[in-house]
């Protein structure tokens, strides 16, 4: 909204207004010296109005944009966020390489290899989208059938982001059985960590909070320094955790379990803007894995690669589902029903009519985090307040798909 500007006809109004009333040109028509004159005159001054708006705005948190939004959060001292690469450690348990059948042993002569540091990984054969690169070596060791890896796009930025299952290829050939690609590798779960520079609109929120957030220890700073963290989605804040004083930072991951070393980030970016004498631990929610098993019923009989994509399908509908569940976020049945149902149309029906799936087991944390303890689950589940629920990493097909037909 103008604050101070004036239109051209206005001040061309005024001008014309004046000169009469206080010359003897009593007569200014369209054409007139005198009249041409003042319409130059009033064009400037317009234009000069607007610009002086313009400026004044830009010097205002809710109008300065770019560069300008910048100047202002230097003065408070709020940087913009940069450019962030997608990556995935391999405490995240996010990029597997993996075997179909028996154990890494299998396809090197019955020994352990390394996958070595470097190994590309991408989206498709032709490694030209998607493109991630191992950034540490990785033993598959001969009698394990998978191991975790560290990796991170080639290009920084959020077009490097891809969702479960997507990276599928590899360039690793040090194994005896490279002919025949036994070596496989994927995505378990999505990797969002690549970010653009940070927008206006983000910036221009931080900013707003920054005299609030200056104030350090409070929850607006907590917050902020946490969710500026890569890799962190959200974060939830359990006050007196550990008594007066105390709280306790719930992180949830853009991966589905949260690794250690984004724990001890998290940790690092709150001890700075904690104030003396309390007490704030970084930690994760307690993880509740879900495994499921389900029949599906075709409408008609389906080639083998049709049903090979439809349950592919399925299996990412509630793997995303489940992982994409808040802290503390119910697992409702019916939706998960709903995603199996909607991948495709020719999903005629599943399991029962009282039982949709075969099985559904909860795997929960025991107090000490050291093993866990698994139940069937009849119906909806209600997790705790510090709980979230995700996809089960220890079992070897947590989303098995049977067929009835």
């Amino acid at each position: 909204m103008p604050l101070f500007a004036r239109s051209y006809n206005d001040i061309l109004e005024d001008s014309l207004l004046e000169l009469i009333q206080n010359t003897r040109l009593s007569k200014v028509p369209n054409g007139a010296k005198a009249r041409a004159v003042l319409e130059t005159v009033a064009r400037q001054a317009s234009t000069a109005y607007k610009i002086f708006d313009l400026n004044l705005a830009r010097a205002f948190l809710s109008g300065a944009s770019g560069r300008y939004l910048d100047l202002i959060g230097e003065i408070l001292g709020v940087t913009r966020a940069g450019l962030e690469t997608a990556r995935a450690d391999s405490q995240s348990r996010t990029v597997r390489f993996y075997v179909d059948v028996g154990t890494f042993g299998d396809i090197n002569g019955e020994a352990t290899f390394t996958v070595s540091r470097g190994t590309t990984i991408a989206a498709d054969d032709q490694f030209d989208t998607k493109v991630y690169k191992t950034t540490l070596p990785a033993v598959a060791s001969a009698s394990s059938s998978e191991v975790f890896v560290a990796a991170e796009a080639v290009i920084p930025g959020p077009n490097s982001n891809v969702g479960a299952n997507v990276l599928n290829f590899h360039d690793f050939i040090d194994y005896t059985d490279s002919a025949n690609d036994s070596l496989k590798v994927t995505n378990v779960a999505s990797i969002l960590t690549g970010a653009e520079v940070e927008n206006d609109t983000n910036y221009r929120f931080r900013i707003s909070n920054q005299v609030l957030s200056a104030e350090a220890a409070n929850g607006t700073a907590i917050r902020l320094a946490a969710l500026l963290v890569p890799g962190v989605a959200d974060v939830k804040i359990v006050k007196f955790a550990y008594g007066i004083g105390s709280f306790r930072l719930l992180i949830k991951s853009t991966t589905p379990s949260v690794p250690d070393s984004l724990i001890n980030t998290v940790q690092v970016a709150i001890n700075g803007i904690e104030a003396l004498g309390n007490l704030g631990i970084a930690d994760r929610p307690d993880e509740t894995g879900m495994s499921l098993v389900v029949t599906l019923r075709y409408r008609r009989k389906l080639p083998g690669d049709e049903r090979d994509t439809i349950e592919e399908g399925v299996r990412t509908a509630l793997r995303d589902y489940i992982n994409t569940l808040d802290i503390a976020e119910d697992f409702i049945l019916n939706e998960g029903v709903e995603r199996v149902l909607g991948v495709s149309s020719e999903i005629l029906d599943m399991g029962l009519p009282n039982k949709p799936f075969d099985s559904i087991f909860v795997y929960k944390e025991t107090l000490l985090r050291e093993n866990k303890i698994r139940n069937e689950l009849l119906g909806n589940y209600s997790p705790a307040d510090s709980e979230r629920l995700i996809i089960e990493p220890s079992v070897a097909e947590p989303i098995r798909i049977l067929r009835a037909n």
